[in-house]
């Protein structure tokens, strides 16, 4: 069989096994197919688009992690802050010697529609991130964690708040902790710091990344502290 049909055949295969997850809107269809990546040498999820207009064409691959994982979700979002976006949750294999005992992991990648091409999201991606469910910490100064973007309806609901709003728009967020709450030195679940805050104390928020606010605390004496916090303890999740 001529090796130009088995390419063929193959890319059809794999665009019907990811059939569920393709996303139609008004501007085209968004799909994926196994593609290998020429950075890794091994296939991985490729995205691609089939433009109303100008046809079908290469967009980019999903992470490659330990392997090319698989998709959870893909959405269309197209409301007053976040026009014809799309959505992908992806679900993948973490190696164990990361030091993390993660129960799952999640990468989100978020595509944009604008000028007459879709490309990658990188503000968007960023601020959904990575991370997955830690139930038993191994690590020293480690807490049990949700990941809080791993359904759809978890990013439904964070995009639809005040502080996604103020977030996006560029504006300056003034956070209220939930509990008590202590401030890590980097957006993950590890390395704890001694510093914490508690109920109704007030943050300025900075960043946001992966579920987590980076903010500022001023203390009524005058002292500063700053640091990453859950978005669970902040309210902006």
């Amino acid at each position: 069989m001529p090796i130009l049909l088995l390419l063929f055949i193959s890319f059809i295969s794999t665009a019907q096994e990811y059939a569920d997850y393709s996303i139609q809107s008004e501007n085209g269809k968004l799909f994926f197919v196994d593609k290998v990546d020429p950075d890794i040498g091994d296939k991985a999820i490729a995205v691609f688009f089939n433009d109303k207009i100008k046809g079908e064409y290469f967009v980019d691959f999903l992470p490659y992690l330990s392997s090319k994982g698989k998709i959870k979700n893909a959405f269309y979002v197209n409301t007053k802050n976040i026009k014809k976006r799309y959505i992908i949750i992806q679900e993948s294999q973490i190696d164990s010697d990361t030091g993390m005992n993660w129960f799952n992991y999640f990468n989100v990648i978020v595509f944009s529609y604008a000028d007459g091409r879709l490309s990658r999201d990188d503000k968007l991606t960023s601020y959904f991130g990575s991370g997955g469910d830690i139930t038993n910490p191994n690590v020293l100064d480690a807490i049990p964690y949700h990941y809080p973007y791993s359904e759809r309806d978890e990013i439904i609901n964070v995009i639809n708040k005040s502080e996604f709003n103020d977030w996006i728009t560029g504006n300056p967020a003034t956070l209220k902790i939930k509990r008590k709450s202590y401030f890590f030195s980097e957006p993950l679940p590890i390395n704890k710091g001694k510093s914490y805050l508690i109920e109704n104390d007030k943050v300025l928020r900075k960043a946001h990344e992966s579920g987590w606010d980076y903010v500022i605390y001023k203390s009524p004496k005058g002292r500063t502290y700053s640091g990453w916090m859950s978005c669970y303890l902040t309210g902006s999740c």
